[in-house]
C-alpha cells in the first residue's frame, strides 16, 4: 500500500525550512531563551561550589560521593529535564502546525494549549511503552539464557538482541504518527496511528531512514561548528574551573560559548524540523488517502489579525 511518497515526504521539513525561515529563527531563539534560563536556574548555588565539585569528581583515596552530588543537584536536574521534554513537545506541535495549519497566524506557530499538552502526554505515554519493551524483552532474554553454557550463551543472546532491536523497528513504525495523529485530531490517543501504519512499514521506515540520516549529518555538522567555535577562543576548561582565567579573557570565553551554543541550538531546531515534519506530511497524505474528515486541532484554526 502506497499512498504516500516517501521519498517526498523525507524532504519536508527542507521545504519548512526554506519556505518558513522566520519560523526557524524564532524556534532557535525559543530554543536559546530557554537555555539560558536553564543554565541559571540549574548554576544558582552550583558556581560558588564549583572548586569543590571539581575536587570531589576526581578520583581520590577516600572515593567519589556521587550520593550527594546527586542529593544536592538532582532534583533541579530532574525538573530542568522534564521542563526541557515539555519544550520539545511546543516545538514538535509547532512543526505539526507549520505543516498542517500552515496560515495559522502566531509567533513562529508556537502556541501553550491542549494541542501542546497533548503531544506532551502522548509522547510521554509512546517512551514509557518503549522503554517498557527494553525492560521486559531484556529481562527474558536473560532469563532464557541464563541455564545456557556460555558458549552459547553469547550467541544466542547476541541473536535475540537483534530480534529485539527489530521488534523495537517496528514498534516505533507503528506508532510514529501517534502524536501527529493526537494532536490534528484533538484527542489523546497513543495507539492512534496503529490503523495509519497498517500495510504502510515498509514505506514509513523508507522516510525515517532518510529523513534520520539527513538529521545525524547536519548533527554532526553542528557539533563540528560548535567544537570550532570553542577551540577559536582558546577556552581552557581546567582553567576555567580553577579560576585561571583574568575577566576579559572570561567575558570572551562566556561569549563565545554563547555563539556556541546558539549555533548549536540552531542546529538541533533543524535537525527537529528534519526529522519530525515528515510524520505530518505523511499523515496528512494517507488521511487524505482514506477520504478522512478534515483536521480537527482545538488549537489550530487560524487567529484573527
Amino acid at each position: 500500500m502506497s499512498d504516500f511518497s516517501p521519498t517526498d515526504a523525507a524532504f519536508e521539513g527542507f521545504r519548512i525550512i526554506r519556505d518558513k525561515p522566520g519560523a526557524t529563527l524564532g524556534w532557535t531563539a525559543f530554543g536559546f531563551l530557554w537555555f539560558l534560563l536553564l543554565v541559571g536556574v540549574l548554576s544558582t548555588g552550583l558556581l560558588t561550589h564549583l572548586t569543590e565539585i571539581s575536587r570531589e569528581l576526581r578520583p581520590t583515596g577516600g572515593g567519589r560521593d556521587w550520593e550527594e552530588l546527586a542529593a544536592r543537584f538532582g532534583p533541579a536536574a530532574t525538573v530542568g529535564f522534564i521542563l526541557s521534554f515539555a519544550i520539545y513537545c511546543i516545538i514538535k506541535s509547532a512543526i505539526y502546525r507549520a505543516v498542517l495549519h500552515p496560515d495559522w497566524r502566531g509567533l513562529s506557530h508556537l502556541n501553550l494549549g491542549k494541542d501542546e499538552l497533548r503531544v506532551f502526554g502522548v509522547e510521554l505515554a509512546s517512551l514509557l511503552i518503549l522503554a517498557a519493551y527494553w525492560a521486559i524483552g531484556f529481562a527474558l532474554v536473560v532469563l532464557v539464557t541464563q541455564p545456557l553454557a556460555w558458549p552459547l550463551r553469547f550467541p544466542i543472546r547476541l541473536l535475540l538482541g537483534f530480534v529485539l532491536m527489530a521488534g523495537w523497528v517496528w514498534w516505533g513504525v507503528r506508532l510514529a504518527l501517534n502524536k501527529v495523529a493526537s494532536y490534528a485530531e484533538a484527542q489523546v490517543s497513543v495507539f492512534g496511528s496503529w490503523a495509519l501504519t497498517r500495510g504502510r512499514f515498509w514505506p514509513l521506515l523508507g522516510m525515517f531512514l532518510a529523513a534520520g540520516v539527513m538529521g545525524v549529518l547536519l548533527a554532526l555538522f553542528g557539533l563540528a561548528v560548535t567544537l570550532g567555535v570553542i577551540r577559536a577562543v582558546g577556552l581552557s576548561a581546567k582553567g576555567a574551573v580553577e579560576g585561571h582565567l583574568d575577566v576579559a579573557g572570561a567575558l570572551a570565553a562566556l561569549g563565545k560559548i554563547l555563539l556556541a551554543a546558539a549555533v548549536n541550538i540552531l542546529a538541533l531546531i533543524l535537525q527537529l524540523t528534519i526529522t519530525i515534519a515528515p510524520t505530518a506530511r505523511a499523515y496528512e497524505r494517507i488521511k487524505a488517502a482514506g477520504a478522512a474528515p478534515p483536521l480537527a486541532s482545538a488549537d489550530a484554526a487560524p487567529a484573527t489579525a
